[in-house]
C-alpha cells in the first residue's frame, strides 16, 4: 500500500512539473514572437512584458503592452494597457489561423492626437500597419557550406492568420490632443465590440487584425469628442479651422449653437 501511494505520488510530481514546464515554455514562446513582431508591425518601439497563456486551457493574459506614438507627435503614448485577458483555440496551433475565442480589454489608454497637417497618430499607425501586411516577409538568410557556394535563400514563410471571434474594449479613457491648441482632454471611450474578425476570410495577418482594431478605436474616439456638449469640440474645431486656413478656399467651421437658458421662474 505505502509503495502505491508513493507511486502515485512520484506520478503526481513529474506530471505537475511537466505541465509547468509546458506552460512555462508555451508563455514564452508566445511572448518572444509577439515582441520580435510588434515593432515590425507597428514602425515604433513598442513593447510587450509579457504574455501568459495555458497549454491546457487556452486562456490566458497579455501583459504590459506599451506602443509609443510615431515621431513627430506629442504624446508620448499612442496606447498602453496593464492587462488583457485571452483565450485561444488551442486545437488551432495545428492548423492554418490561429482561432482567439476572446479579447477583453479593461482599462486601457489611448491617445488620439492631430497634427497641424491633419495627420493623427492613430491613422499614421494604421497605415503602417497596411504597409505591413502588404509587404512580404523577408527571407531567410542562406548558409554557406565551407568550400561550397551559398545556398539559395529559403523561401519567405507568410505570417501565422488569426480568427478573432470575439474583441471587447470597456473602461477606456482617450486623450484628445493637438499640436495647434495647448488644451488636453480626457474623455471616456464609448465600448468597442468586434466579433469574427477574418472568419469569412479564413484568417487575417496580425498587421491587419490590428489596423481594423485601430479603426474603430479610432471611429469610437472621434464619436466621444463630437458628443453634444463634448469640451474636445471646442478642440476638434479649433483644429480644423487652424488646418483650413493652410488650404485654399478654407472656411471655418461653424460653431455649435447652444441652447438658450429657460427664464427663471419666480414664485
Amino acid at each position: 500500500m505505502r509503495k502505491f501511494v508513493k507511486a502515485v505520488l512520484i506520478v503526481a510530481i513529474v506530471l505537475f512539473g511537466l505541465a509547468l514546464l509546458a506552460q512555462f515554455g508555451l508563455s514564452r514562446m508566445v511572448t518572444h514572437r509577439l515582441q520580435r513582431a510588434l515593432p515590425q508591425l507597428t514602425g515604433t518601439a513598442a513593447t510587450v512584458e509579457a504574455v501568459r497563456l495555458s497549454p491546457f486551457t487556452g486562456a490566458g493574459e497579455i501583459i504590459g503592452l506599451r506602443i509609443p506614438n510615431p515621431e513627430g507627435f506629442a504624446e508620448p503614448e499612442a496606447l498602453s494597457l496593464d492587462r488583457a485577458r485571452v483565450r485561444v483555440e488551442l486545437l488551432s496551433l495545428m492548423g492554418p489561423a490561429l482561432v482567439v475565442r476572446e479579447i477583453s480589454v479593461d482599462g486601457a489608454r489611448i491617445s488620439y492626437e492631430r497634427r497641424a497637417d491633419g495627420r493623427d497618430n492613430l491613422a499614421w499607425l494604421r497605415e503602417r500597419m497596411t504597409d505591413a501586411a502588404a509587404r512580404p516577409a523577408p527571407p531567410a538568410a542562406g548558409v554557406s557550406a565551407p568550400a561550397g557556394p551559398a545556398k539559395p535563400p529559403a523561401p519567405a514563410k507568410p505570417p501565422r492568420k488569426l480568427i478573432v471571434d470575439s474583441l471587447v474594449i470597456t473602461n477606456c479613457r482617450v486623450r484628445v490632443a493637438g499640436v495647434l491648441s495647448t488644451n488636453v482632454m480626457a474623455l471616456p471611450l464609448p465600448t468597442v465590440a468586434m466579433r469574427d474578425l477574418g472568419r469569412a476570410q479564413g484568417g487575417l495577418t496580425p498587421a491587419e487584425v490590428g489596423g481594423e482594431v485601430l479603426r474603430a478605436i479610432t471611429t469610437s474616439a472621434i464619436q466621444a469628442a463630437l458628443q453634444p456638449g463634448s469640451q474636445a469640440q471646442g478642440l476638434i474645431r479649433n483644429l480644423v479651422d487652424n488646418f483650413r486656413k493652410h488650404n485654399k478656399g478654407a472656411k471655418a467651421v461653424p460653431k455649435p449653437e447652444l441652447p438658450k437658458p429657460e427664464p427663471a421662474v419666480l414664485p
